[in-house]
């Protein structure tokens, strides 16, 4: 898949050898029935087999498993891409769990007089969450383009690879902003629910 392939030419020959390529009907659910259907047909082509060819030894491989064999090496960058992927959303969150809390604290007293004076709790959350999806909202402009030319480079090696749109940035920069909403949404709902009379008294 890093190179580009040759001209092929497919031949139907009396003598021809190496491979021979055999479509098999196969509805791909897992299970003892479709195994147990894919051994009595792997035991019938091996019949055959050895009726044309005898005493030539019976080797065979599916050509789905040699495909796929060529992509271990993506596949595992794949895992583990994603695995620290996942790491880093949950450390992210975490920090900006505890920066939230950290900022909804200190403008507890702010949050009560707003109650006061009539600031309904959407209201509220709205002015509190602001500044936090400023700072989200330049954080993904920033890192689109950049991932962007990363990919293009790392892609560069292969003759056939996939082209990149803006949805997909826009979708993901969607999902982070909806985790970081769920994120800083529960520090501020608590905040803005918490009676003015005590939010007053805090120091």
């Amino acid at each position: 898949m890093k190179e580009k392939y040759d001209a092929l030419i497919f031949r139907l020959t009396p003598g021809a050898r190496d491979y021979y390529s055999v479509r098999i009907n196969f509805d791909g659910q897992a299970g003892s029935d479709s195994f147990r259907k894919m051994q009595n047909t792997i035991g019938l082509i091996k019949e055959k087999w050895e009726v044309f060819f005898p005493g030539n030894p019976f080797d065979y491989f599916f050509l789905s498993d040699h495909y796929n064999d060529q992509y271990k090496a993506e596949v595992q960058f794949r895992t583990i891409f994603g695995l620290f992927a996942i790491l880093a959303i949950v450390i992210a969150c975490m920090g900006l769990f505890g920066l939230s809390w950290f900022i909804n604290i200190q403008r507890t007293k702010e949050i009560g007089i707003r109650k006061v004076n009539g600031a309904s709790t959407a209201r509220i959350m709205l002015i509190i969450s602001a500044d936090f999806f400023r700072l989200i909202a330049a954080g993904i402009i920033t890192a689109a383009p950049v991932t962007l030319i990363i990919m293009e480079k790392w892609l560069e090696k292969y003759p056939f690879r996939v082209a990149f749109s803006w949805t997909q940035f826009i979708l993901s920069g969607i999902l982070i902003i909806a985790i970081s909403a769920l994120t800083i949404g529960y520090n501020t709902l608590t905040i803005s629910r918490t009676n003015p009379s005590e939010s007053l008294k805090y120091e």
